[in-house]
């Protein structure tokens, strides 16, 4: 090989790497992008669209401590939401975590994976409910998912709660239906959930046999045999929510799945105390 066209070859391999190099560079400045879009849009739609509820703070005025636990946390103005997008069925809440989103149902399990609740594309789509599940979350099982941010954002905060402190410090997932419903769930398993190992494949009602669902979340549940977290045991007659999202190294078949029972409908407990 002459000088030349040694010369050509080094010149060549120095251009793709240039070129592969500022490829990976656009990329990243993208995706960096995408998060900041993602992060600026929903903290505006906290800020405009919900306030927290708090109680009276003027010693003077009648303070009812019924009607006010009966409250949710937060107060979701729905009226000037679903002006924007009909398909906005509730709002998931967990104090003290980045997870306070509007929740959406879409006529099937792909058209919010990459658009947000104004139906434009964003890397980090919006926070839904599976299109089988009925919107007044009155299915056995109910599923929502949403995208494992690198930034934390959307149910990146999830894989938190495999702290046994952090999970003890937020133990509840809130949801504010749209009719005004508030539905307090508690959790109660977590696990790394392979897509065909019957964790999506648990039956929405009652109708079908719920018992390889229950025994299945004990199973693999990674904080099971822990004794300080005291989590709730599944029962036949619960409602189970599940947040899904995917686990840290992307795997295509396996997911990150928190399971939760409901405990309270508006205030009232609607699950009796384990004894």
């Amino acid at each position: 090989m002459n000088k030349a066209t040694k010369k050509g070859l080094r010149r060549g391999i120095t251009l793709i790497c240039a070129a592969v190099f500022l490829f990976s560079l656009y990329k990243l400045l993208d995706i960096n992008q995408d998060y900041r879009e993602a992060e600026q849009l929903y903290e505006e739609t906290a800020s405009q669209y919900t306030t927290m509820v708090e109680p009276e703070k003027d010693p003077t005025m009648d303070f009812d401590l019924e009607e006010y636990l009966s409250r949710p946390p937060i107060q979701v103005d729905f009226t000037d939401l679903l002006k924007i997008n009909d398909d906005i069925i509730g709002w998931i809440y967990m104090e003290d975590t980045v997870v306070n989103y509007p929740v959406l149902q879409g006529e099937n399990n792909f058209y919010y994976l990459d658009k947000t609740y104004y139906k434009k594309y964003l890397a980090s789509g919006s926070i839904y409910l599976d299109s089988d599940n009925d919107r007044d979350f009155s299915d056995a099982h109910s599923i929502i998912y949403g995208h494992n941010m690198k930034n934390h954002t959307m149910f990146g905060d999830l894989s938190d709660l495999r702290d046994e402190k952090v999970l003890a410090e937020h133990p509840y997932v809130d949801l504010i239906l749209i009719d005004g419903t508030w539905l307090r769930y508690e959790i109660c398993s977590m696990y790394r959930a392979h897509v065909d190992d019957g964790t999506y494949d648990a039956p929405l009602n009652k109708a079908s046999n719920f018992k390889p669902f229950m025994e299945l979340i004990a199973s693999k549940n990674m904080h099971g045999d822990s004794e300080g977290l005291n989590l709730p045991e599944v029962r036949e007659d619960d409602k189970v929510l599940t947040l899904s999202t995917c686990t840290e190294d992307s795997a295509d078949l396996e997911r990150f799945v928190v399971h939760a029972v409901l405990i309270k409908e508006n205030g009232k407990e609607v699950r009796e105390t384990e004894e």
